[in-house]
């Protein structure tokens, strides 16, 4: 499958080729009002940072990287904020609760109470919103813009700290989710193998990367 940019901006950014994020937010939802959700969501789509979005997000950062070397002076940390969304089978209209336990927990009471159903047996998140961005500023602006535009009142003028709250939301935020790169010495060690190519493989003809001694091959897209 040959890279193309309509390719590219059908993905979402964290699927492929990722975003840039020391830090990130995670926002889980659960659908209060189907209808006016969906409406919302359609205008919300533009908002989704996508795979050609990212790859020019990657282009400015090693644009800033050879300005800096150039100059011979550190380079300045781009913000670069990015939103992806992701719904689990409630949030698709279908329940999933038996196969999420057979896939990766062999004991429901292991599952944390906020991830598990509630006492009416109905599952309590539909849906995932993450945030990320290289600066925590630009993380919080575009956390409170995404809060905005699903609670507000229909019409409000865009403002993440004076906006009305809709009488009748599309959907809650009941858990919220946050984390950064680790500071220090044991910046840039995660539990993830994103480095070495295992938990994001390299792409067959998508990406021009030199790969280091004993990475993994490329593999072939899809």
């Amino acid at each position: 499958m040959s890279l193309t940019s309509a390719i590219k901006a059908n993905i979402q950014g964290d699927v492929w080729p990722g975003l840039p994020k020391r830090f990130q937010t995670f926002l889980f939802f659960r659908v209060k009002n189907r209808v006016d959700f969906k409406n919302r969501l359609k205008t919300f789509i533009p908002k989704i940072t996508t795979g050609q979005d990212a790859c020019e997000m990657s282009e400015i950062i090693k644009k800033a990287r050879k300005e800096a070397q150039d100059a011979k002076r550190s380079a300045k940390l781009q913000g670069l904020p990015g939103i992806n969304i992701s719904f689990t089978s409630t949030g698709l209209e279908a329940g999933m609760y038996e196969d999420l336990v057979g896939e990766g927990w062999d004991n429901p009471q292991e599952l944390r109470k906020e991830y598990k159903p509630n006492k009416e047996k109905e599952r309590v998140i539909d849906g995932m919103i993450m945030v990320t961005a290289s600066l925590k500023r630009d993380l919080d602006a575009k956390v409170s813009e995404v809060k905005q535009h699903f609670l507000a009142e229909e019409g409000t003028p865009p403002n993440a700290d004076t906006y009305a709250l809709s009488k009748d939301p599309s959907l809650e935020f009941n858990l919220t989710r946050s984390g950064n790169v680790l500071p220090g010495e044991i910046k840039g060690r995660e539990h993830f193998g994103f480095l070495d190519g295992i938990s994001q493989p390299i792409l067959e003809g998508w990406e021009d990367k030199q790969l280091k001694e004993k990475e993994p091959k490329p593999v072939k897209p899809g």
